[in-house]
């Protein structure tokens, strides 16, 4: 093993560490947007927007990250080369991060579909509609992240 690997490896070594040293703290970061609206008639349960509102983050989070490994992929084959073990270690870097933001939020989402099904049994029959549209642009949102992986040269 050549000097240079050694580097390589200690230096991702060290990224890996930090990451997990400062991955939880959420400072500063943009992806705690909310972007999926609430619409009014579920907006007053409280149960109901908790539930969407940690159902977006979470979709939110994993969608940035597959976006982050594959445009990790797309530069190394825009150069005309394999990804490189640089390239590895980002996109491990990218699933080590996303992993760290997105397990209290399964975590709090295991909690919130048990609840779910006790919710959704209080629900009037017009606030179920909405809870079923609100939920299905939520999963389109996956829908659209693989169409637009598809087409991306």
């Amino acid at each position: 093993m050549n000097t240079r690997n050694l580097y390589t490896y200690v230096f991702a070594l060290i990224i890996v560490v930090c990451i997990n040293a400062c991955g939880g703290s959420g400072n500063g970061s943009t992806g705690d947007e909310i972007r999926t609206e609430i619409p009014v008639e579920l907006s007053e349960n409280n149960k109901v927007k908790e539930y969407f509102e940690t159902l977006d983050l979470v979709i939110a989070e994993y969608i940035d990250m597959v976006e982050k490994i594959a445009s990790t992929g797309r530069n190394a084959e825009n150069k005309g080369e394999e990804p490189n073990m640089s390239d590895a270690f980002s996109m491990l870097t990218d699933v080590t991060s996303s992993a760290m933001k997105m397990e209290p939020l399964l975590e709090k989402m295991d909690q919130l579909e048990k609840d779910a099904e006790v919710i959704k049994e209080d629900l009037t029959q017009e606030e179920l509609e909405e809870f079923s549209k609100t939920y299905l642009k939520l999963m389109q949102r996956f829908y659209d992240m693989g169409e637009k992986l598809d087409t991306t040269p």
